[in-house]
C-alpha cells in the first residue's frame, strides 16, 4: 500500500510539474508589434489625395508582413494593402473628410495573431482647396473692367 501511495504521490508531482510547464507557456507574453506612420504630405489642400503609410515591426525590429493594418479617421476606416518587408499604405482623398482648414487625427493600429497589438496616431492638416481664393480675384477684375467701361462711357458722353 505504501509502494502505491509513493507511486501515486510522484505520478502526482510529474503531473503537476508537466501541468505548470503548459501553463507558463501559454500565459508568456506574446512579443509585440510596432508601428509607425507617415504621410506623404503632413499638410495637404482639401480635394487634393495623401498617401498614408505604415511600417510594423516585432520587437527585435524584423519587418513583419501580413499583418492587417488599419487606419481611422472618424467616421472613416481604411485598410492598409501589405507592400514588401512590412510597409503597408492607403489612399486617402481628403474630399471624403468632414472639410478644410482641420487637423485630422488618423489612428493606425497594426494585429497580427501571436502578436499583441500596437497603435499609433499621426496627424493631417487640411487647408482650402486650391485655387480658392482665385475665384475673388476674378471676381474683382470683372468689376474693374465694368468700372472702365463705365467711366469710358461717361467721358464719350
Amino acid at each position: 500500500m505504501r509502494k502505491r501511495s509513493i507511486i501515486g504521490m510522484i505520478t502526482g508531482l510529474v503531473l503537476t510539474s508537466i501541468l505548470s510547464q503548459v501553463i507558463l507557456a501559454y500565459s508568456a507574453d506574446e512579443p509585440s508589434l510596432q508601428i509607425t506612420g507617415s504621410l506623404s504630405s503632413k499638410s495637404i489642400s482639401f480635394g487634393s489625395t495623401v498617401t498614408l503609410f505604415a511600417s510594423v515591426k516585432d520587437g527585435n525590429g524584423v519587418a513583419v508582413e501580413d499583418a492587417e493594418v488599419t487606419a481611422v479617421v472618424e467616421p472613416l476606416s481604411f485598410r492598409l494593402a501589405n507592400d514588401l518587408k512590412g510597409v503597408y499604405h492607403t489612399e486617402i482623398d481628403t474630399d471624403d473628410l468632414g472639410g478644410p482648414d482641420e487637423t485630422y487625427t488618423i489612428t493606425l493600429t497594426a494585429e497580427k495573431r501571436g502578436y499583441t497589438s500596437a497603435e499609433v496616431s499621426v496627424d493631417l492638416s487640411v487647408g482650402k482647396k486650391s485655387g480658392d481664393g482665385f475665384g475673388y480675384l476674378g471676381v474683382v477684375a470683372l468689376v474693374l473692367v465694368v468700372i472702365v467701361l463705365m467711366i469710358r462711357n461717361v467721358t464719350r458722353t
